[in-house]
């Protein structure tokens, strides 16, 4: 159901942002693929190496991270399902009228400080965009179902920038859940997946394809990125804590890459806990929060649990071999080969795309790896409005991209 709320006014300037997210596109994916279209993208505009997402390597708080250039630690939005301890309430992506309550998002969406200053914007599913962030949601937006087709979303678009000026939104945000769920299901080396990777060029190909044909095709700028990578694992690299501690001694939430550990009323401490996990095993670390690496800028929320186990790239944690046995993909198959994020943000596999194109940009330009914060500053730059203040990205990380530098 589209939701339509009018308020009057538009850029200063005739300059629109189409910002694109295909979930889970890991960075060498054109790489394995047929995608011309992508390659098209890097001839005519700027191509980055990879873009580092944010950690958690998850899919809430990445995207909420490039909507407010903000780290988890300061948006609020610490993984795909958390606790506040204060509030004693779950917040998890399977409950609607959480994901849809605006008290749970910290920061200012790049739509809440457009729309603040008289510029209209769009959103089919990004994340973020159903709840009322500071009493406002995008001009024109969506409630998330999945079973939308892709090309009807695209054609949304076109209808958006082809309404007359005074209600055309200038900057529109869209979403595909692919290839990030093949990905899950098949891993990201498998032919599945790289199939899927060139059903999102054939997505992006309807994206060139309607933009070329617009009336105000020449001040469209376009970016596509992605929220984080993916990597593979399989049966033989799992890690089960139930040899390490007695998992019924604490609340254990997390995603299998990552696991939390959280002490229970009479329950051993969590000092006691990270000293006999530390070492424990070869592909898994402990951290006690004060311990957190600064780089990961995961410490300063209340909703960040104490204590966090990590696996090294392509391992995975679970409780116990009876929850492993509950696994959708050993279910389907013992030996199966599947796919995950969570890991740390330093890591390739985890790494994503960024492309652009348009009157801003550079032409057939490479960009070396940045961080997806500075995503913000870059779109509040190209439709000339004010950022938010207290953001963590920096224009001056990302301006060398933009024609007149």
């Amino acid at each position: 159901m589209l939701i339509s709320l009018i308020v009057w006014g538009f850029a200063s300037d005739d300059s629109y942002v189409v910002l694109v997210s295909f979930d889970g596109f890991r960075y060498d994916y054109p790489d394995y693929a047929e995608t011309p279209n992508f390659d098209r993208l890097a001839r005519e505009g700027v191509k980055a190496n990879s873009l580092r997402p944010i950690f958690l390597t998850k899919t809430f708080p990445n995207h909420y991270a490039i909507a407010t250039g903000m780290y988890a630690e300061n948006h609020g939005i610490v993984s795909n399902e958390f606790r506040d301890p204060v509030w004693g309430e779950l917040y998890e992506l399977s409950d609607r009228s959480a994901v849809q309550n605006a008290k749970w998002y910290g920061g200012e969406p790049i739509w809440v400080t457009a729309e603040n200053q008289g510029v209209k914007t769009a959103s089919y599913y990004w994340g973020g965009s159903e709840a009322p962030i500071g009493g406002k949601h995008p001009s024109y937006f969506y409630y998330y179902d999945q079973d939308v087709l892709f090309s009807d979303r695209v054609e949304q678009m076109v209808t958006w920038l082809e309404m007359p000026p005074e209600e055309r939104p200038h900057l529109i945000l869209l979403y595909f859940h692919e290839p990030d769920w093949t990905g899950h299901e098949y891993g990201p080396n498998s032919p599945e997946t790289i199939r899927i990777v060139q059903q999102a060029d054939s997505t992006l190909g309807l994206i060139l394809a309607a933009l070329d044909k617009l009336e105000v095709t020449d001040d469209v700028n376009l970016i596509i990125c992605s929220d984080h990578g993916m990597s593979e694992v399989t049966s033989e690299r799992l890690i089960y804590l139930e040899d390490y501690i007695n998992v019924a001694d604490y609340e254990l939430s997390g995603s299998n890459p990552y696991t939390f550990v959280a002490q229970i009323e009479d329950g051993p401490s969590l000092v006691s806990a990270a000293d006999r996990l530390r070492g424990a095993h070869p592909h898994m670390q402990a951290y006690l929060k004060s311990e957190f690496p600064e780089r990961w800028h995961y410490q300063d929320n209340r909703r960040i649990p104490h204590l966090l186990l990590l696996a090294d790239d392509g391992w995975y944690i679970v409780s116990s071999r009876e929850e492993a046995s509950k696994l959708w993909m050993l279910k389907k198959n013992p030996g199966a080969v599947w796919g995950t994020h969570g890991y740390d943000n330093r890591e390739m596999s985890m790494h994503t795309i960024f492309y652009a194109r348009g009157k801003a940009f550079r032409k057939g330009y490479a960009m070396d790896t940045f961080s997806n914060v500075h995503i913000y500053p870059l779109i509040a730059e190209i439709l000339d409005i004010v950022p938010y203040p207290e953001i963590d990205g920096s224009l001056d990380s990302v301006r060398v991209m933009l024609n007149d530098n």
